[in-house]
């Protein structure tokens, strides 16, 4: 198993060099760059971003990133789509609750590159507009080795069954079903060798995620600063064949005969990272009642809106339940924020099972729009209602939830497939109206 390094802490200005004296110590882009390296600057954010928004790192490599053949148009099975720039007739707008199981194996084959093999489930926002997010499920063979840039947006990967081995430009990320990467717009990138893996991704148009503010809770709580891993530089000089890129919604293809993943040194805060979900330290009630799932958000997209973020990344980790006098699933609700929701491993509380069989099961998914009335299903109600409420562990469960402030349109593909579960609904038949009678005279 390839083993890679890390340098830790979420934003920092992170240096790194895989061979010593190639990183200059004083300036960015001096006149002569040590070791005849090229240096180039990556930018993630605006040249007049403030703060901690101003994302930017540079990068010094064997041969300029420009050295490389002009782009042809790569057919792709069109299975991946992209809001603001697929089809209108290739999404649909829909109320409903929806549920699908895990992605069926069909959409695997006959493809030849790793993202030729995953299909978007949902999306929301306009990638011309760099606003909103798409939601993709697919596999990761062991023999996915091109690499691959994303100009259209920062991606998310969360592996449910078998780890990812990651060879970025900026180094090695080793990702396990537990934790997740986020690879930044722009990066390259390839996939190392590895046994596999099943994949939820997320690709997000907006603003790149940030730890959210964390108000009243203070100086600790949710996801710490310095749990967040950057690779250390590597210098993967073994790359040749094909670099694929993705922009508008359409993917491009370039012949490469030098490394474009030869990076020797670099510093900055734009590179790719990984987290450690099982490290969230989550919060909640200790009398009664329990917080809204805001409580539980990992990272946020702002929108430049105050309160109302393109997107939130939350999740539902292992954890206590203690509250008296409670109902401690999620109750019945209608949010203004759209879910859409998916589950790593175990089990989610307010999702056992249904009637007809069909679950919320890791590879699955369960979207609930705008407005939409949604909660525990039957039984775990029955449950919930009638528990003798001692402290209670969840142990061995993680699931997530993406919530944007736009509404999710459904692609077709997912609407018409198989693995959608057309009877989720039954899950909340049976619900007996409550004994009052009313105080007007009939």
């Amino acid at each position: 198993m390839t083993t890679y390094e890390y340098h830790y802490g979420f934003g920092n200005e992170h240096q790194t060099e895989c061979v010593p004296g190639a990183l200059p110590l004083v300036q960015s882009n001096p006149q002569k760059v040590p070791m005849g390296l090229y240096a180039e600057q990556i930018s993630g954010s605006c040249f007049v971003s403030e703060g901690r928004s101003l994302l930017r790192s540079w990068i010094y490599k064997k041969s300029p990133s420009v050295d490389i053949k002009d782009y042809s148009s790569f057919k792709s099975a069109k299975t991946w789509l992209t809001p603001g720039a697929a089809s209108e007739s290739e999404f649909v707008d829909f109320p409903q609750t929806l549920r699908w199981s895990h992605l069926e194996e069909p959409f695997q084959e006959g493809k030849t590159e790793w993202f030729d093999r995953f299909v978007t489930v949902c999306g929301t926002g306009s990638v011309r507009a760099r606003k909103g997010a798409a939601v993709h499920l697919g596999k990761v063979s062991a023999e996915a080795s091109s690499c691959f840039r994303n100009a259209d947006a920062e991606m998310v990967l969360l592996p449910y069954n078998g780890a990812l081995n990651l060879e970025t430009e900026f180094g090695g990320l080793r990702i396990d079903v537990g934790e997740i990467a986020v690879l930044p717009r722009g990066v390259s990138f390839r996939f190392g060798k590895s046994q596999g893996s099943d994949v939820y991704l997320c690709e997000n148009y907006g603003s790149p995620f940030q730890l959210p503010n964390r108000g009243l809770i203070g100086a600790n709580g949710l996801a710490n600063p310095r749990h967040f891993a950057y690779p250390k530089a590597q210098c993967f000089m073994d790359v040749s064949g094909l670099m694929f890129t993705k922009y508008m919604g359409s993917f491009y293809q370039q012949e490469i005969s030098r490394s474009p993943l030869d990076v020797v040194a670099w510093f900055g805060n734009y590179a790719p990272y990984k987290y450690d979900l099982r490290l969230f330290n989550t919060m909640g009630s200790i009398s009664f009642d329990h917080p809204d799932p805001s409580i539980f958000t990992v990272l946020s997209s702002a929108s430049g809106v105050s309160g109302e973020p393109d997107l939130d990344f939350v999740i539902f980790p292992p954890r206590w339940l203690v509250g008296e006098e409670t109902f401690r699933p999620p109750y019945f609700h209608r949010n203004v924020m759209s879910e859409y929701m998916g589950i790593l491993y175990g089990t989610y509380d307010a999702k056992p099972g249904t009637k007809n069989g069909d679950g919320f099961h890791p590879g699955g998914g369960s979207l609930h729009n705008c407005m939409s009335p949604h909660g525990p299903e039957l039984e775990a109600y029955k449950s919930a209602v009638d528990a003798d409420l001692a402290p209670e562990k969840l142990a061995d469960t993680m699931a997530f939830m993406l919530e944007s402030r736009f509404p999710w349109q459904v692609s077709n593909q997912a609407m018409q497939a198989s693995w959608r579960q057309a009877k989720y609904t039954d899950c909340w038949r049976g619900f007996e109206p409550a004994a009052v009678k009313s105080n007007k005279a009939t």
